[in-house]
């Protein structure tokens, strides 16, 4: 059996057990964790439960927080719908795509 630690926000949020992919809260009187608990002490590198610090985030998490995902999702699927033969992508969802696309390289360059 196996298993591994889910994260959130660096914290242990949730053990997985790989077999079944059930989730297994961090819960001292829940079976499945005191088996995983057992399991895990008898690992020859037993998985880290400690918090670790978050992860940097990703150019599009940047870009995300910067433009807000429902406007640029809008401007996407105008501009698959251009590129597939529909009418033209208005202007504003040309830009914010053109905007997103640049952020993003200046956080590849960074």
């Amino acid at each position: 059996m196996s298993y591994e630690v889910l994260r959130k926000f660096g914290k242990a949020a949730v053990i997985r057990r790989l077999s079944d992919s059930l989730h297994i809260p961090l819960e001292p009187l829940n079976r499945d964790y005191q088996e995983f608990l057992k399991w895990n002490a008898e690992q020859p590198v037993p998985l880290d439960l400690s918090d670790q610090a978050p992860p940097a985030p990703t150019p599009v998490e940047i870009r995300n927080a910067k433009l807000g995902t429902p406007r640029m999702d809008a401007a996407q699927l105008l501009i698959m719908r251009q590129m597939r033969g529909g009418p033209p992508a208005p202007a504003w969802a040309i830009n914010l795509v053109q905007d997103a696309l640049q952020a993003i390289d200046a956080a590849g360059d960074a």
